[in-house]
């Protein structure tokens, strides 16, 4: 019997940015199916609505086939148990990440065993992004053209 092999790539993207859409073409050659999922971060304040960021990657990723997009508002790992996931992918950009995605990785491990996290790198030219910077151009009305998919910029200007 064949067994679909699912990821989950958690995150705010707020909004998706070049480096997390390198992540989500190369994981979702690595998996049958790919979920993006958007989930609630307290910690940080939004500055597109979740309906925005859905449709954001929904239309980034209309071309990758095996790729889904899904909001999920409780913890990550009762997610992960509904969908069957075997694996988490988590993208890495900087040595200072490091500690804190081992954290990540030693809690979701624990709480299910049967997934692993998987840590994987965007292409160089993208590694400096992160949604703190697309942010701060976004509130500045600065050229996103380097940092975020040309199919949502001017969507993504337009809801600013």
């Amino acid at each position: 019997m064949f067994k679909i092999k699912i990821a989950i790539f958690p995150g705010s993207f707020d909004p998706i940015n070049n480096g997390q859409l390198d992540i989500i073409k190369k994981a979702s050659n690595l998996f049958d199916k790919l979920i993006v999922l958007i989930v609630k971060d307290n910690a940080k304040k939004s500055l597109f609505s979740v309906e925005n960021r859905l449709k954001f990657i929904k239309t980034t990723t209309l071309n990758i086939k095996n790729v889904e997009v899904d909001f999920w508002p409780k913890p990550l790992d009762e997610y992960i148990s509904l969908c069957g996931a075997c694996a988490i992918i988590r993208g890495l950009k900087s040595k200072s990440q490091l500690t804190s995605e081992i954290n990540f990785k030693v809690y979701n491990e624990t709480l299910n065993e049967n997934v692993m996290t998987i840590f994987l790198l965007p292409n160089p030219k993208n590694i400096y992004i992160n949604s703190e910077l697309v942010k701060k151009l976004c509130l500045l009305k600065k050229n996103l053209g380097s940092v975020v998919p040309k199919t949502i910029e001017e969507e993504i200007k337009n809801e600013v």
